[in-house]
């Protein structure tokens, strides 16, 4: 079961911007580490939540949010559009977390 508090802010952070797993996983640590160094959360909501994260991943991935190859396909147009090199549009993909198998084809 996933806490009010994190699915509220996956909920939040999803509807914004369009992100690969592993790197909203990143972006989940970040965020509940953040919140208990600045006091907002206790020592045992920040183990909690941290051991949360994987179970509130299969949730957002069963509803369809990472769609890496979709992703893929976008960030790769845009990025021709703006004339991107190969290399800049390698580091892009990297830098996202994309696997780098599906990074690697385009």
């Amino acid at each position: 079961m996933i806490s009010d508090y994190l699915k509220k802010y996956s909920t939040y952070y999803l509807s914004r911007y369009n992100v690969t797993k592993r790197k909203f996983e990143d972006i989940l640590k970040k965020k509940i580490t953040k919140d208990y160094l600045e006091k907002k959360i206790s020592e045992s909501d920040h183990h909690k939540l941290i051991q949360e994260i994987s179970d509130a991943l299969k949730y957002f991935e069963e509803i369809g949010f990472f769609n890496e190859e979709r992703m893929l396909e976008i960030s790769f147009d845009n990025f021709i559009k703006k004339g991107y090199s190969k290399k800049k549009i390698k580091y892009k993909f990297l830098s996202a977390k994309f696997n780098r198998d599906k990074a690697n084809l385009f």
